[in-house]
């Protein structure tokens, strides 16, 4: 998996492994620009891709959204998420969102990132939503549409659809709008 941005969260400045380890997940055949954002209490530093930069017209000073949009994830921890995946969207030519990575800790972001299949759910003939892991409380999964736009979702409870079934409830989650109930999950 290749991003558009890539930042490690640290107080001070990056290693030489951090550097390998953030160009490991940018694209090959890139140039890039090396960047600073910084938080309250940390700054996130790693590099933007040329083409990402160009996207959002090179406005990364503390004065713009791009800069603005890092900063605010930064200074709020509810604003992280699981994956330590972001979307921005807005991009100058309507395309698709800046893909960005923003961490503490690249390897193990990198390693849940590309965690294998422990589960899966047919959907149709050609697809599957494949559940990656599952956290050891109970609270959520992290699942895929074959192993692509990879969400974490939260473990729930629905009605079932069956009325002859003697439970009212079943527990699931939602992946996009599709529920998904944990009892016809498949382990792989």
């Amino acid at each position: 998996m290749k991003f558009d941005v890539v930042l490690i969260e640290r107080a001070e400045a990056l290693t030489k492994q951090d550097i390998a380890d953030i160009l490991s997940v940018l694209p090959d055949g890139e140039t890039f620009i090396p960047l600073e954002i910084e938080g309250d209490e940390s700054s996130a530093m790693g590099y933007i891709t040329d083409n990402a930069a160009d996207r959002i017209d090179y406005l990364l000073d503390k004065d713009h959204f791009f800069y603005m949009f890092i900063q605010g994830i930064l200074n709020d921890t509810e604003k992280e998420n699981l994956l330590c995946v972001y979307e921005y969207e807005e991009v100058t030519d309507g395309d698709r969102p800046l893909r960005i990575l923003l961490t503490r800790d690249l390897p193990a972001a990198i390693a849940r990132l590309n965690h294998p299949a422990i589960g899966t759910y047919a959907y149709t003939n050609t697809s599957s939503i494949l559940v990656h892991e599952i956290d050891p409380w109970g609270e959520w999964v992290i699942a895929s549409l074959n192993g692509t736009e990879m969400q974490v979702c939260e473990i729930t409870q629905a009605e079932k659809d069956d009325p002859a079934s003697e439970d009212d409830v079943e527990t699931g989650f939602y992946f996009g709008g599709m529920w998904i109930p944990m009892s016809q999950i498949m382990r792989v």
